[in-house]
């Protein structure tokens, strides 16, 4: 829970500054867009692939034998969580592109 709310909050801000500047042409808001999409697509990379505290990287994969009973069902919630994150990471990356590219004009 806590790590939608901050997830959240953190995705709305980036959003919120990133259509400011593309709307008003503010170069100063695209700038820190691209920045914290940029924060927030590596982030996003990193916890697709690398097992932190809640989170379940493609990385646990290989220590999936910790677990006593349910393989398959953690076998099948790494691999989900890790292309969620995995897909986010890609749709960051391609919004700093886009952002990188865009012309008004």
């Amino acid at each position: 829970l806590l790590n939608c709310i901050i997830f959240c909050s953190a995705a709305f801000a980036t959003f919120f500054t990133g259509y400011k500047g593309l709307a008003t042409n503010d170069s100063g808001s695209v700038w820190r867009f691209k920045l914290m999409q940029g924060a927030a697509a590596i982030l996003c990379l990193l916890l697709g692939l690398v097992p932190w505290g809640c989170t379940n990287g493609l990385a646990k994969l290989g220590a999936r034998d910790e677990y006593s009973g349910g393989k398959v069902y953690w076998d099948l919630a790494i691999v989900f969580e890790s292309i969620v994150f995995l897909v986010t990471a890609l749709v960051g990356a391609y919004n700093v592109y886009k952002a990188q590219t865009y012309d008004p004009y």
